[in-house]
């Protein structure tokens, strides 16, 4: 069964506070990645142009805890984002070239 996600519902499923929420700007398709790793490499605040919307789901069942990107596909899968207040869950996206991105540094 599906259910449709809204903002407001959010905090009753346990959603309301993910990190790792990716953020998307319809108006300027862009889409900001807090983190990612890429073949070994940890990348963060990446800024992206979204290409094409490949699948998505409306459901609470989300498929792993962080973004990942397949170079030889182009593909990104994100497992949770909220878009005009509504909630969106294993995302399935090609990615237009990036605007930003930053190395995260491994020093403590």
């Amino acid at each position: 069964m599906k259910i449709k996600i809204r903002l407001a519902m959010l905090p009753l499923l346990g959603l309301g506070s993910i990190a790792y929420a990716d953020s998307y700007d319809p108006a300027t398709n862009q889409l900001t990645i807090p983190t990612i790793t890429v073949e070994g490499t940890t990348y963060e605040n990446v800024l992206i142009r979204v290409g094409n919307v490949l699948s998505y789901n409306e459901d609470v069942d989300l498929a792993g805890t962080e973004d990942s990107y397949d170079p030889v596909t182009n593909i990104l899968t994100i497992p949770y984002i909220v878009v005009n207040e509504m909630a969106y869950t294993n995302v399935k996206v090609t990615v237009a070239p990036c605007v930003r991105i930053t190395v995260a540094s491994n020093f403590h």
